[in-house]
């Protein structure tokens, strides 16, 4: 026997309201189960067809309106955080960000923050804006665009750049050395972050504090002459390298050991 629209309306109201109750369900599966059951209940007084497709269509509108409930229930579009159990949200439904940073309280490592100033992922101001926050950077002021370490400080990269070699107990230059270092000079020219060190050494003949001083006179002469080429002096420096104290037992050694080392520092 079919049952009269008056009828169905009686068990219809009833089962939405059941179905509306879902959106406070954690678990889809419950929402399903509840509409397959009305879909029953309404198929108990109907046909055997009319049961199957009640109770599929219920099941299927009980799963969809659960669907909806949690989706619109977990995010909030203007503020899409998954935010941990206990975090304060203001009337926009948002987690509160008591210094207005863009960076939540709960993810907020820098609280506090002075208004205007840019901060990290963690809420932590940047100053010089090389991803280090200021609170470990321990080289602040870093020019833009520099490689930098996990403590804010540049990354120097050291390049052995050849050797000058001097004649005994001398610190000029020979023409081939300086043949040499004029392409040192084109190529620190080009490259105006780059940093050359000059580390001046002897060989162990004479009196160790004549060869501490020779050690350091090589080092200028190589500086000295990259600046009249047109380095600038900021560029490279002059070290007292020290005295090598092995292969002195030959000739060759000991000529070999008079000497000034390049290194070149980039950043």
């Amino acid at each position: 026997m079919t049952m009269k629209p008056a009828r169905q309306l009686f068990v219809l109201i009833p089962l939405m309201f059941l179905l509306s109750g879902c959106s406070s369900l954690k678990q889809q599966g419950h929402c399903i189960l509840a509409g397959g059951a009305g879909g029953l209940i309404l198929g108990a007084m109907e046909t055997a067809g009319a049961a199957a497709t009640g109770g599929a269509g219920l099941a299927i509108l009980g799963g969809l309106l659960c669907h909806s409930a949690e989706t619109d229930k977990g995010i909030n579009k203007r503020c899409p955080f998954s935010a941990p159990k206990g975090t304060k949200f203001n009337r926009r439904g948002c987690p509160v960000d008591s210094d207005n940073d863009g960076v939540p309280n709960y993810l907020d490592l820098c609280p506090n923050t002075p208004a205007n100033t840019p901060v990290d992922a963690s809420g932590c101001p940047d100053s010089d804006k090389d991803g280090v926050a200021d609170n470990v950077d321990q080289c602040p002021n870093t020019p833009p665009g520099t490689r930098v370490d996990d403590k804010g400080c540049p990354i120097i990269l050291i390049k052995p750049l050849g050797q000058i070699q001097f004649k005994f107990d001398k610190s000029t230059l020979s023409d081939k050395a300086k043949a040499y270092l004029d392409g040192v000079a084109y190529k620190l020219k080009a490259n105006p972050k780059m940093k050359l060190n000059a580390y001046g050494h002897t060989d162990i003949s004479g009196p160790p504090s004549h060869n501490e001083g020779l050690c350091l006179r090589r080092a200028k002469s190589v500086t000295d002459y990259l600046i009249e080429q047109g380095v600038s002096s900021e560029q490279v420096e002059p070290y007292r390298g020290g005295i090598i104290k092995e292969h002195n037992d030959t000739r060759d050694g000991r000529a070999r050991n008079r000497r000034v080392e390049l290194n070149t520092e980039e950043e």
